[in-house]
């Protein structure tokens, strides 16, 4: 669905696609001069695997892309974007599984649908803990993402845009050309503290 841009006054239009099953070069041209921007809004388990690879096919000198994932209990390990950094890490799939898990029980409305949480000798977790250790579960599973984007040449920044009370889906991607030469990666922080471990205790094995 091709439309023009009718608040500016630039030649710009705005393209909706099934980012899916969408040939992006097909959809916006293989070449051309054109900057393009790929939106892409609380999209749902892998569709946000295929909205990075959008990007990567592009290339950070056509492409920025603005992605703020959801839905992580979905995402497939066969087509989720960042297996490379995360099987790099020691991550595979049944550990993998283990995050999506993470992600759904810290998510549960009501509390008696969610997982119990143990740490070590310190028992269950109480709901502050285990809000944190779903939000640590998101942004790995967002870092793998973002180090798929930097491999790809672009410079990528996980924000948070949205409170947890409002959507604990609230970390969003944004995805430039890098500078040259590239600034150093930022630390991989979570709720405005560094991440320096995490051990999670639960019936699967890893």
């Amino acid at each position: 669905d091709r439309r023009r841009a009718p608040t500016t006054t630039y030649n710009d239009a705005h393209i909706v696609a099934d980012v899916e099953k969408c040939d992006i070069e097909a959809v916006v041209g293989a070449t051309g001069g054109e900057k393009i921007l790929l939106v892409a809004k609380h999209l749902c388990g892998s569709a946000s695997d295929a909205a990075v690879r959008a990007a990567v096919k592009l290339g950070p000198r056509r492409a920025s892309l603005v992605l703020a994932p959801c839905c992580h209990p979905q995402i497939a390990w066969e087509t989720y974007a960042g297996r490379a950094w995360l099987e790099g890490h020691g991550i595979g799939v049944e550990a993998f599984g283990v995050l999506r898990d993470v992600v759904r029980a810290t998510r549960a409305p009501r509390p008696e649908d969610r997982l119990f949480l143990r740490s070590g000798d310190r028992g269950t977790l109480d709901a502050r803990e285990s809000r944190r250790v779903g939000v640590v579960a998101r942004r790995a599973i967002e870092e793998g993402r973002r180090r798929a984007l930097v491999d790809a040449g672009f410079a990528v920044q996980v924000v948070r845009y949205a409170p947890f009370e409002v959507t604990p889906d609230r970390f969003v991607l944004i995805a430039v050309e890098a500078p040259t030469p590239p600034r150093p990666p930022p630390a991989f922080v979570v709720d405005d503290a560094p991440l320096t471990g995490c051990a999670l205790h639960t019936d699967k094995i890893l």
